[in-house]
């Protein structure tokens, strides 16, 4: 049985049992996935296309990475239910009405609305132990701090082991652009149980 299917074989039992090898199986395999990324599609980092287009590409070498595994884009669901991913209100409103018009845009997103990270690695349809790895990227050409802190927040919110959603561990993962990318050059930022790694 090689790694691959212990990871998912931990995850149906007890993933937090074997937490230390899980997460340092997790972080081999997303630096795979980010090196395909920068040697198959620098193209798209160098002309800066939309991030979406980044995270699909992505998505699909976390596939091959993750093969028990389901890798969705912007998935919005919890378990078997219907039922939109649902996050707490994230700052006071005293505190949102001094902000921009762009920042605020950002916060009827998820006041009280959907959830939806850039990629998640889970299995759809089960419980939050299934739950591995949710991702934030961002182009390191975005200079709009206020969806960091956005995306930040998220993933804090969505590593929460005791929280609604359980993710072993989110990233925040910066890309680099206008150059010729190189894994040096990319910011891996961890997240586990509402912190930093």
């Amino acid at each position: 049985m090689d790694d691959r299917d212990n990871l998912y074989q931990w995850a149906r039992h007890d993933v937090w049992a074997n937490e230390g090898q899980a997460i340092k199986t997790i972080r081999i395999r997303m630096n795979r996935a980010v090196q395909r990324l920068l040697d198959q599609d620098a193209f798209l980092l160098r002309v800066e296309v939309n991030e979406r287009s980044i995270t699909h590409r992505l998505g699909m070498y976390l596939a091959d990475e993750f093969p028990c595994f389901d890798v969705d884009c912007e998935y919005n669901r919890v378990g078997n239910d219907s039922i939109p991913k649902r996050l707490p209100d994230w700052l006071p409103k005293s505190e949102r009405q001094n902000t921009n018009i762009e920042t605020q845009e950002l916060y009827c997103d998820i006041e009280g609305r959907t959830a939806f990270p850039d990629i998640i690695i889970h299995k759809r349809g089960e419980r939050k132990t299934m739950n591995l790895l949710v991702i934030e990227v961002k182009k390191m050409d975005n200079r709009n701090c206020s969806t960091d802190r956005l995306d930040i927040w998220k993933l804090e919110e969505l590593t929460k082991r005791k929280g609604d959603f359980g993710y072993m561990l989110g990233l925040f993962l910066k890309l680099p652009t206008r150059s010729e990318p190189s894994l040096e050059n990319v910011k891996f930022d961890w997240y586990r149980d509402g912190g930093t790694l």
